[in-house]
This record gives C-alpha cells, sequence and structure tokens, in this order.
C-alpha cells in the first residue's frame, strides 16, 4: 500500500526527550530500535509480532533478553504491548497512527475511482441517448417572401466530465468537531474515521475529550491556529504526549472522567509546539 522511503526518519529531539523510553535499560533501547526498523520495512505498518524468539532473532538478541526487553518497554509504557497465546505484539502508537491513516486515505480514493469509473458514474452515460433539439428560424424578406432554415446545434461530447472531488461532509463518515485554521483552508473537520484510527493506535484513550480540550485551546489561542494540512498531525502528537504521560482515560459512553483543566495549564502543557 505504502510508497516505498528510502530511510526512516530519526528525530533526535523526540527520541531523547521521551521520558518512557529514557527510563528503559539502553539494552532494551536497542532492541526497541532494531524492532522500529523492522516496522518500518514492513509496510510502516507501526507493528510486530511474533514468539520471544521470533523477536529476538529479528533483533539480534537472546531470547532471554527480548523478554527482560519486552517487559521493559511494557512496564515504561513505552510500547503497546498485546500477548495473546505465545504471540507477542509490540506497537508503536506514532507509527501506527500514520499507517492507519495512509490506509483510510487509500481506501477512499480507491472507493471514489470505483465510483467514478461505474456506468452510472459521469452524465455522458446518462445522457448518451437524449436526442438533441432542433432550431428553426423564419425569416421574411422585404418583398414579402417567408423562408425558413433548420439547424440541428452541436452535440456536446458524451465523455463525462473529470470526476469532482468527493463532499467535504461524507454520509458515511460523519463530523465530530470543527476546527477554525490558518492559511487558505479556514477549517478543519475531524471525521469519526478520524476518532475510530486514533481510538485503535491509542486504546483507553478518551479520543473525542482530548479533541474537545485541543478545540478549546485553539479557541483561546488564535494566533496559533495550524493550517488544515497540520491539523492531524498537531492532534496526534496531541494525543501521544497525553498517552505517554497517562492522560484522561474514557469513562461510560466514551467521556473522560477527569477533571477539566484551565486553559493556563494547557497552554503551559503544550510549550511551544507547532
Amino acid at each position: 500500500m505504502a510508497d516505498k522511503l528510502p530511510a526512516m526518519p530519526v528525530y533526535a529531539g523526540d527520541w531523547f526527550k521521551d521520558r518512557a523510553l529514557r527510563m528503559c535499560q539502553p539494552a532494551t533501547r536497542g532492541i526497541w530500535f532494531d524492532l522500529l526498523l523492522s516496522m518500518w520495512t514492513d509496510d510502516r505498518c507501526g507493528m510486530v509480532t511474533g514468539t520471544l524468539r521470533q523477536l529476538a532473532s529479528i533483533a539480534g538478541c537472546t531470547e532471554e533478553e527480548m523478554a527482560a526487553a519486552v517487559a521493559d518497554l511494557e512496564d515504561t509504557e513505552t510500547a503497546t504491548v498485546t500477548r495473546r497465546n505465545e504471540k507477542v505484539t509490540l506497537t508503536n502508537r506514532r507509527m501506527r497512527a500514520e499507517y492507519l491513516k495512509r490506509k483510510n486515505t487509500a481506501d477512499r480514493q480507491r472507493k471514489f475511482r470505483e465510483k467514478a469509473d461505474s456506468p452510472e458514474g459521469g452524465p455522458g452515460e446518462r445522457n448518451k441517448n437524449v436526442t438533441a433539439p432542433i432550431s428553426v428560424s423564419v425569416s421574411i424578406s422585404p418583398s414579402g417572401e417567408a423562408s425558413a432554415s433548420c439547424s440541428e446545434p452541436a452535440i456536446a461530447s458524451t465523455e463525462p466530465p473529470p470526476p469532482e472531488p468527493p463532499p467535504d461532509l461524507l454520509a458515511d463518515d460523519p463530523p465530530v468537531l470543527e476546527f477554525a485554521c490558518s492559511g487558505k483552508t479556514p477549517r478543519w473537520v475531524l471525521r469519526q474515521s478520524h476518532v475510530d484510527d486514533w481510538a485503535e493506535a491509542f486504546p483507553g484513550l478518551d479520543i473525542v475529550g482530548q479533541c474537545r480540550r485541543a478545540l478549546s485551546w485553539i479557541r483561546s489561542n488564535p494566533t496559533r491556529r495550524k493550517t488544515a494540512n497540520g491539523m492531524p498531525r498537531f492532534l496526534n502528537s496531541w494525543l501521544e504526549r497525553e498517552a505517554n504521560r497517562g492522560g484522561p482515560r474514557g469513562g461510560p459512553g466514551g467521556v473522560s472522567s477527569a477533571r477539566p483543566q484551565t486553559i493556563d495549564a494547557v497552554n503551559s502543557y503544550l510549550g511551544e509546539s507547532r
């Protein structure tokens, strides 16, 4: 699905400022980096699954070292660790969220192309059997003689025009929140598909509640609005920080049970990130 990239971007600041990662043992950090490289080469899916022996083979370590690294990653919440039978799945939340976003976009584009290529996709197919009207004109000469002429207008091409992009608010993907943006596009819509993708990437986190907090912060800081293209990255970073610091979890009905924070506290937490 994804296009192949020659290199994996590694941001030194993110690596050294990640508190959870810094709490891991040096051996764990080395093993985790090898696993990240494996995730990247595997379609940048953000997940790797296998037995301890298989994971150890990928990271080039012993099975005992891999078991210790998995326990370390789980204790510090550096990675999302799930176990099923003898299989262990390690998930990098940031890479997984970006993968799901790319997959969702590719699926939408594929469905739109299939709809545009269908027989009912364009007006040309619907109007190709319609008879064009004939124009009749009558003129009278100064001597009183009348003459008539008929003409058929040029028939427009039956080829359908280029398909228009899908509407902003799709019936099968309802909007959840709307964010004011800077730049040429004045708004960005948070859809249910975004919420579903982030809910899978950040299990247990109150996605809608956190996005409402981000919306409140943007409304209180209009000079620091993001562009429409930058909104997904902004919210993904917001959610990742909350997940790493053990942010509010979803209560009954997906509503956060944590007490609301002040705008000053949110500003202090967010810092100067854009």
